[in-house]
């Protein structure tokens, strides 16, 4: 047999003798290859033994017998043996090495360990080529942190899904929900809020922040249970804005800002497709124990991504969602909805969200719109607000907003006023049909105003009705309403005119 090409560094660590064990054991006794089901072909530096076990691997995935004259076949065509007197040599090297499987296990530990050496030298190669090629060094630690997790569950023999368990123990834990604000804001899962440009939405992130830091209630309607540490990273308003936002919402709530000790805002602008701001960002968490932060804007923290490409968002949107899962803090992402819907002051719904993905990967959310165009002059707004969530809670409310202007004494201000979207509706039927009620009396009174100028133009103050449609312009009806009302209250009386030759006609006359 023709000398076997290196695969490896010689320098480099290996268990030659430990790879024939391997494929000598797979080889005499079968069922061996059970005890090497985690290796892999390129944990061999032999290339003739990881062809061999890539072969014989295959044929195991396949449900294929470990027949040698079925391996011979099929490894003839793999380099690098060029043909069936190859594979023989190499078999006959087998055999007279390894006569039983029953050392297969610690054969399997020798060649483990040698390639997980192996790779520990080739992930110090890589930091020292990060280094001199430009890459930050929390970079470098960061890639360095992932690789070296993932090696320690490979040495430790963690399966990736190790937390999978029977359906009935699943079934029997405690799974319940915890609330950072019930209804609102799930513990522990990804969120959104999301509405069209200028409809409060930073200013009720900053509201929920004050309230889970406080323990008051967020927007002044839904109650916290209990304070906790919270925090939002605000990119868009600017310093001087949210510093006068906190101010008005404070006041609201009869807190004082300077005692807002455990609730933390930065300014910058997190870059959520770096991994270096991903992992300030579980620093910034950890580090303050934070059990919720809100992003925003999503937009400028995804720029140059396209939102509409679902795979482009969840790659952005996975990473955040491990950091919910690994640190236990809600992360909630500050986001826009569509400029043009179907219904532009219409309830909102998750479709309406701009961009692929953030609707599935949100746990729970917060949707506004407008129900119709606020007041510039008063500062007063008159929104929609959705709030549910995967687990099945839900509600839709009317959400009223009186900001004020600069100019007000005292300035502007933050008062807010929710009521269920159907109370809302129905008083907005009872102010509908109050409204036509005022207005059909206002013609009313306006026809009876008409009849008494024109009685009042007629000779002894008596016409007839044809006079009175002549004179006012009213049609019959109309005409009939207003002069029942004013026959009732007394102001006109029924008379009879003498007209031409005698004639006698039914009409009225302003009473005197």
């Amino acid at each position: 047999m023709k000398r076997e090409a290196a695969t490896i560094d010689p320098r480099l660590p290996a268990a030659p003798e430990a790879e024939i064990g391997v494929c000598g054991s797979v080889l005499v006794t079968p069922p061996s290859i059970v005890e090497a089901r985690n290796l892999r072909p390129t944990d061999f530096s032999s290339q003739n033994c990881a062809a061999f076990f890539a072969v014989a691997t295959d044929f195991y995935r396949r449900g294929l017998p470990l027949d040698p004259l079925a391996l011979a076949t099929e490894l003839a065509s793999k380099p690098p043996f060029t043909s069936r007197i190859d594979v023989a040599e190499f078999f006959a090297e087998l055999t007279e090495k390894v006569v039983t499987g029953a050392h297969a296990a610690y054969w399997v530990g020798l060649v483990a360990e040698s390639s997980r050496k192996r790779r520990l030298l080739a992930m110090g190669e890589q930091v020292c080529e990060a280094a001199l090629n430009g890459h930050s060094s929390r970079e470098i630690i960061n890639d360095l942190f992932s690789d070296v997790a993932d090696f320690q569950r490979e040495t430790v023999a963690e399966p990736l899904l190790s937390d999978a368990v029977p359906m009935s123990q699943f079934a029997a834990k405690d799974h319940q929900l915890e609330y950072l604000i019930p209804g609102v804001i799930v513990a522990g899962q990804p969120g959104v809020i999301s509405a069209k440009s200028k409809s409060l939405k930073t200013t009720i992130a900053l509201d929920a922040v004050i309230s889970m830091e406080t323990g008051s209630a967020f927007l002044n309607y839904w109650p916290v249970p209990a304070p906790v540490a919270c925090g939002i990273i605000s990119a868009e308003s600017g310093a001087a804005t949210l510093a006068e936002t906190i101010h008005r919402i404070c006041r609201s709530k009869g807190v004082d800002p300077s005692e807002l000790n455990n609730c933390y805002i930065s300014t910058r602008c997190p870059r959520l497709q770096s991994v270096e701001w991903l992992d300030e960002i579980r620093r910034f968490i950890e580090s303050n124990e934070l059990r919720c932060l809100l992003l925003d804007p999503t937009y400028l923290m995804l720029s140059g991504m396209e939102q509409n490409n679902l795979a482009a968002v969840a790659q952005a949107l996975g990473p955040v969602g491990e950091i919910v899962r690994e640190t236990g803090c809600s992360i909630i992402m500050v986001h826009h909805n569509r400029k043009v819907t179907s219904v532009p002051y219409g309830c909102p719904t998750l479709e309406e969200i701009t961009g692929s993905g953030f609707a599935e990967w949100a746990r729970f959310w917060l949707l506004l719109n407008r129900r119709r165009e606020w007041e510039e002059e008063t500062g007063r707004h008159w929104l929609w607000l959705v709030a549910g969530g995967s687990a099945g809670f839900g509600a839709r409310k009317w959400l009223d907003v009186r900001e004020g202007r600069q100019g007000d004494l005292g300035g502007r201000a933050w008062d807010v006023d929710i009521v269920a979207a159907s109370e809302g509706e129905s008083r907005e039927h009872q102010e509908r049909e109050r409204q036509r009620e005022q207005e059909k009396q206002a013609k009313v009174e306006g026809d009876q105003r008409a009849i008494i100028e024109a009685m009042r133009k007629c000779d002894r103050h008596q016409a007839t009705k044809t006079d009175l449609k002549s004179r006012t312009g009213l049609n019959t009806d109309r005409l009939g309403v207003a002069l029942a009302a004013l026959l009732d209250r007394g102001d006109v009386e029924p008379c009879n005119l003498q007209k031409g030759k005698g004639q006698s006609y039914a009409g009225f006359q302003i009473h005197e």
